[in-house]
């Protein structure tokens, strides 16, 4: 859920987007790559998010400069399996575009 079609080499989400994942034994981190857009920064400073595996928030991040960027959170030891991830960005809505959006996403997942 809060996924938009795939653009470019990024698919929107909206204010809050889930999505399932495997995660192996030995995964150590959780990263995500996105897309900062001008336009956002321009607009509204940038934006963050806030993620959450299995209901459990990691530390919230903010992005402030243009173009692609990964962030990275150090995990605990946990064991392989399915895993919800809740990815959380305040609501940014652009010039003649009726969508709310997030994030520009351009991969994540375990390390």
């Amino acid at each position: 859920e809060g996924w938009y079609q795939l653009e470019g080499g990024y698919r929107w989400t909206g204010p809050t987007a889930t999505a399932r994942l495997s995660r192996p034994a030995d995964a150590r981190q959780f990263a995500l790559t996105i897309y900062m857009p001008q336009d956002v920064i321009r607009d509204a400073g940038g934006s963050a998010v806030q993620p959450a595996l299995d209901g459990e928030p990691l530390p919230a991040r903010r992005f402030t400069e243009p173009g692609w960027q990964t962030a990275r959170w150090e995990l605990p030891p946990g064991a392989a399996g399915p895993v919800t991830v809740r990815l959380t960005s305040p609501p940014y809505r652009p010039q003649r575009d009726p969508r709310q959006l997030g994030l520009a996403v351009g991969g994540f997942g375990f390390e």
